[in-house]
């Protein structure tokens, strides 16, 4: 995007420099007596003739020749009588001043409001009509074969143009030159007004044109110029990446005309890079000293290729071609000739380098790389061997134009002296790879090299006089009589016996628990009773009939009634009673047991042998066989 503050005028030039030669001026003096006295007739008569002059002289404080003077210095200056207009704009502007400046003398209009005298104001005519029309109300009414708001221009006739700004030439490094003024007469501020372009070559020692013709639009700037407006330029100093060549100076022939139809003669705009070339007005542009023209395009001596640093202007050498670049100091090395590094570990250092004038720079190898290190070309080293090596080799740093720096490196690996298993880990706040490493000790170990076993004891974890055993990452307490746990803070409740003898006891979060009663006893652990050694211990034989039952036969009161059982007290290891009653005895069912667990039992009180029984489990799935005890 082209800067705003870029811009075709005056005002923006930069970088002129001035150095004026010390010129005598030369005082213009008239040919001949009778060319002065001509001019003062000529200036009196333009002046009288005004349709001004006679309205400006009645107001007694206006000399309508007071510009007389001017008038006649004007044409011994240029010889041309036409300016005797410049004196006469003069004196109406005095005359203009001067009633203006007069309220007495306005007048009171429709609306009551106070405007300059109507005599005045019809008089104002530009230029007073050239001396070729009529002044009405203040406007021109021009005589026949003339045209113009001041009737000075002749009709059906082309501008006359004399110069273009600056001399015809456009510097593209001070302007963007997209437009051009031209200097003349004859000139119309026209709807119509036209500039025609068109592009020119220097070709046999004289410019010509090279391309067709085609218009473009105009602005009117006064009644002695107007500006072109000129096609994108074809000198373009920024785009030498694009394919193609460049133009570093070209020629367009410029006319002008009112109408778009008749137009002036030809100008020539010569729009160049200064950088490498040096025109002048209407002659052949050159290339300048110290300066290349390649491609198409400037550069100033000692430039670089903006597609290859490496390359620039050396005039000296060559003008139209590229160079290689006379100086380019070498990169260097920065980092420690030597890697170190435990076998265990892998790490990814950085190589330093440096560039003196700020290149591209890319890092190799002189060898090829051992098995685990890599090197990158922005200097990232990678080591990743897990055995003993140690080996050199060089790393080379060449820069954008192959300047380099060779550094010979050793590395090198050592054990790792961390004991009892302890992990080297690279020191923090330390450079990788120069073979700083602390030990990450295992639970149990501290030391700079894993070498203390921690006293776990040192904190005296035992309670209640328990002896504290220091281990390797633990401990045990050994506890007095009393107390157990890991800590000795448990009193143990087994240690007062209370269970029956050959019971074993458990202590447990609530107090204690009781095993089971030794065989022959029944009871909870706590207590045990002995257990009847024998049937008849149990169960009084009964007679039936009055004889004496049959051995293992026994007579169990139910419900009022002598029923005949059978004892087996060898059942489940001893202890349980075995009854066995005829399957006519449905009242021992078992789904009428209300409770057969080994706790005591709730029975129907219908079963007076149930009701006598301590426990009661069912045997087998008859339903007619249960165990008591």
């Amino acid at each position: 995007m082209r800067d705003t503050g870029y811009h075709d005028e005056d005002d923006h030039d930069t970088n002129y420099n001035f150095d004026f030669p010390n010129f005598v001026a030369v005082i213009p003096d008239w040919p001949s007596p009778s060319a002065q006295q001509f001019a003062e007739n000529y200036c009196k008569q333009a002046l009288q003739n005004s349709s001004m002059s006679a309205f400006c002289a009645e107001q007694g404080n206006v000399d309508i020749f007071s510009t007389l003077s001017q008038c006649v210095e004007d044409i011994k200056l240029t010889g041309d009588p036409d300016w005797a207009s410049s004196a006469l704009n003069t004196m109406e502007q005095q005359c203009s001043s001067a009633v203006l400046a007069n309220v007495s003398m306005f007048e009171e209009n429709e609306n009551g409001t106070l405007t300059p005298p109507q005599a005045f104001v019809q008089k104002l005519c530009l230029n007073q009509c050239s001396f070729k029309g009529i002044c009405a109300d203040g406007e021109c009414i021009c005589n026949d074969g003339w045209i113009g708001k001041d009737c000075g221009v002749v009709a059906d006739t082309a501008p006359v143009v004399w110069d273009l700004k600056r001399g015809g030439l456009c510097d593209i490094r001070q302007r963007p030159c997209e437009k051009v003024n031209v200097f003349g007469k004859n000139l119309l501020k026209s709807e119509n007004l036209t500039c025609r372009v068109a592009e020119a070559s220097f070709q046999n020692g004289q410019w010509t044109k090279s391309g067709i013709s085609f218009q473009t639009s105009a602005s009117f700037e006064s009644f002695t110029e107007i500006a072109c407006y000129l096609p994108p330029p074809k000198v373009q100093p920024n785009r030498y990446h694009l394919p193609g060549d460049g133009t570093p100076s070209y020629g367009l022939y410029i006319s002008i005309s009112n109408e778009g139809v008749y137009f002036s003669d030809e100008l020539l705009l010569i729009i160049y890079d200064s950088v490498c070339q040096n025109c002048v007005e209407d002659s052949a542009c050159s290339l300048k000293d110290g300066s290349c023209l390649i491609r198409g395009y400037c550069f100033q001596d000692q430039d670089s290729n903006p597609d290859d640093w490496c390359q620039q202007c050396l005039s000296s050498t060559n003008t139209s071609e590229w160079s290689r670049r006379e100086v380019n100091q070498p990169p260097s090395i920065l980092s420690s000739g030597n890697i170190t590094k435990v076998q265990s570990d892998s790490f990814t250092v950085m190589i330093a380098g440096h560039d003196p004038e700020g290149r591209p720079m890319s890092f190799s190898a002189s060898q090829n790389l051992p098995h685990g290190l890599s090197l990158s070309p922005d200097g990232f080293l990678t080591w990743i061997s897990h055995g003993p090596d140690t080996f050199a080799m060089d790393i080379i740093l060449t820069d954008q134009c192959g300047a380099q720096d060779v550094q010979a490196f050793t590395f090198s690996t050592i054990p790792c002296p961390c004991n009892n298993n302890g992990v080297c880990v690279p020191s923090p706040g330390m450079p990788i790879g120069e073979g700083h490493y602390d030990c990450l000790c295992q639970p149990g170990f501290t030391g700079p090299r894993c070498d203390i076993n921690t006293n776990e004891c040192q904190s005296s974890p035992c309670q209640n006089n328990g002896t504290c055993i220091d281990l390797v990452n633990s401990f045990i307490c050994n506890c007095p009589v009393g107390f157990i746990g890991e800590y000795c803070a448990t009193f143990d409740e087994c240690s007062l016996n209370p269970c029956f003898p050959g019971v074993q006891c458990q202590s447990t979060n609530a107090g204690h628990a009781c095993g089971d009663c030794p065989p022959g006893y029944h009871g909870d652990g706590m207590t045990c009773t002995q257990l009847p050694s024998s049937c008849n211990n149990k169960y009084h034989q009964m007679k039936n009939s009055g004889e004496l039952a049959t051995d293992g036969i026994y007579m169990i009161d139910v419900d009022g009634q002598a029923t005949p059982v059978y004892c087996d007290m060898s059942r489940d290891g001893g202890g349980w009673t075995l009854i066995v009653t005829s399957k006519s005895m449905a009242g021992w069912d078992k789904g009428n047991v209300l409770s057969y667990n080994e706790g005591t039992p709730t029975t129907d009180a219908d079963y007076s042998i149930l009701g006598k029984a301590d426990r009661i489990k069912i045997s087998g799935a008859s339903t007619n066989v249960v165990q008591v005890m």
